[in-house]
């Protein structure tokens, strides 16, 4: 029974954890001649994020850089945001989601990006302080995508993703449009029955002490 305890309650806990950031990053991209380029991000929770930041590091720089700070906008659980320094561009790829243009938000096919809150990383694409060019996260000309019902750990996965071939993307970056807006979540009912379970343990687990020290 122990054993079995600490087995559900791994598994529990590992299910909640989906829900543990509000901001999300689903997807990053560079596209065919630098357009489009920007991030995705999925929004987890309805409500405003005023003072969230995306940071770029580029290339073999070492320094985080503000690309750009969300305001008060009220965005809803469910929703894509695109932060994009080409919107245009943005738009003729995803048939869906809240574009928001920010001209400072240049980055490439090499660069690092995270999401803050407060100044803590809650999320991040790409390993700190080391320049993509290379590496197997790079997505010069090419995008990423985060593998559906995986969330941030703590630490960038590259397992988490999916990396599409450097340069893989033509002038039409046409592989963009099937890509983009396809993140989901676990159903709540995964959720819910993986408390209950855990619920009903933890009481099972409370009557064998107390039968163990009467």
């Amino acid at each position: 029974m122990k054993n079995r305890y600490f087995l559900l309650l791994g598994m529990t806990s590992s299910m909640c954890c989906m829900s543990q950031g509000a901001l999300l990053l689903t997807a990053i991209y560079d596209g065919y001649g630098s357009s489009p380029k920007g991030v995705e991000v999925y929004v987890m929770e309805t409500g405003a994020y005023e003072g969230y930041t995306l940071d770029i590091q580029s290339n073999a720089n070492t320094t985080w850089m503000t690309g750009y700070t969300f305001d008060t906008t009220i965005y809803s659980a469910g929703q894509f945001l695109y932060v994009t320094s080409t919107p245009t561009a943005v738009e003729l790829v995803s048939m869906s989601g809240v574009i928001i243009d920010d001209g400072s938000f240049t980055m490439n096919g090499d660069d690092r990006v995270r999401l803050t809150n407060g100044g803590e990383t809650i999320d991040q694409y790409g390993v700190t302080d080391l320049d993509g060019t290379g590496e197997d996260w790079e997505y010069l000309d090419s995008y990423a995508v985060r593998s559906t019902g995986q969330a941030w750990t703590g630490n960038f996965e590259l397992s988490e993703w999916s990396v599409a071939p450097v340069n893989s993307l033509s002038s039409s970056n046409s592989g963009l449009t099937s890509a983009l807006g396809s993140y989901t979540i676990p159903e709540p009912a995964v959720h819910v029955m993986g408390l209950v379970g855990l619920g009903i343990c933890c009481r099972r687990r409370r009557a064998e002490l107390r039968e163990g020290s009467a």
